[in-house]
């Protein structure tokens, strides 16, 4: 099945260039942007109640909250010190335990099971009225996978991995795993993006699940572009999402693909950010002003410069 091209249907854009995924970039136009830091002397890494996991929680209440209440500022470099960590939960043994050192992932580029407690692989967790965690009671595979919460209007929270390639040609994928709470039905939600450098914020490569479908929005130097597609989003279920960029700046080609099989293609659109593929993200966002709060489970995520598929 073919996006269509919608130009007019962009209101779900929030501000920071028009492109709420740049969020690396974001920290000095009101985003929280948190380094990924060990806890403090004889810290449990909880600044708040510990993370139950549970689907129904809400992105207000389930206690997993580490915005700034702790002092922390912002750098000359863009890191932010003297924060808590960003996870509310730790990863215990199988036997209740301490945390265990999670095994080392070795897919792809770059790789990510959400094991290690404070989520070390990660260089950022950027956030808008959201929170970003690790915890152990939703997950796809192992001990662990990531809960991300946004709260109205436009709340977001993210994990970036920074610094890969950059990669100029040929073809780029991600992979991930989802489980989006049927609360979160009717929602237009930004998942997962390829995007490059913080300083390029109005180029990448967004994945959306929207009322209607999955779709894409392109935002490149012709300006921004929403590809709208017909797959209905998968509620209260583990799902594979994947998304395949051919990369070029005229000919370009984005799949989606859920659970193994190709659903939605756009063509001949601009996939090649300015800067080349040089970052990932997963998590949530509301990709459209919103007066519902929404959260989803992300697990098992790898990107590569080839096809990934699912387990």
């Amino acid at each position: 099945m073919f996006l269509t091209a919608s130009i007019s249907r962009l209101g779900w854009i929030v501000p920071c260039y028009g492109v709420i995924l740049a969020l690396q970039g974001c920290g000095r136009f009101g985003f929280d942007l948190q380094d990924v830091a060990p806890p403090p002397a004889g810290g449990s890494g909880c600044s708040a109640p510990c993370d139950s996991g549970d689907p129904s929680a809400s992105a207000e209440t389930d206690g997993t909250t580490t915005e700034g209440t702790d002092g922390g500022s912002l750098t000359g470099d863009g890191k932010v010190a003297g924060r808590e960590p960003p996870v509310d939960a730790s990863v215990p043994d199988a036997d209740g335990g301490a945390p265990s050192t999670p095994p080392a992932c070795d897919q792809g580029v770059f790789c990510s099971g959400f094991e290690s407690p404070l989520l070390e692989e990660w260089d950022r967790i950027p956030k808008l009225n959201g929170t970003a965690n690790l915890q152990s009671s939703v997950v796809h595979a192992g001990q662990g996978a990531l809960s991300a919460a946004a709260s109205p209007p436009t709340g977001a929270a993210f994990v970036s991995k920074t610094g890969l390639g950059p990669y100029w040609s040929g073809s780029f994928h991600t992979r991930a795993y989802y489980f989006v709470p049927s609360s979160a039905a009717g929602l237009s939600l930004a998942l997962m993006s390829i995007d490059p450098t913080p300083l390029v914020m109005a180029d990448g490569i967004t994945l959306l699940a929207t009322a209607d479908g999955f779709g894409i929005s392109v935002n490149s130097a012709e300006g921004p572009a929403l590809y709208s597609g017909k797959t209905a989003v998968p509620f209260d279920r583990w799902f594979c999402l994947e998304l395949e960029l051919q990369l070029s700046d005229t000919k370009g080609v984005a799949t989606i693909r859920l659970d193994g099989s190709a659903e939605d293609v756009a063509t001949d659109i601009d996939t090649l950010p300015l800067l080349g593929v040089t970052q990932v993200s997963v998590g949530i966002a509301l990709a459209q002003a919103s007066a519902s709060k929404a959260r989803v489970f992300v697990d098992d995520f790898v990107a590569d410069t080839n096809p990934i598929g699912c387990d």
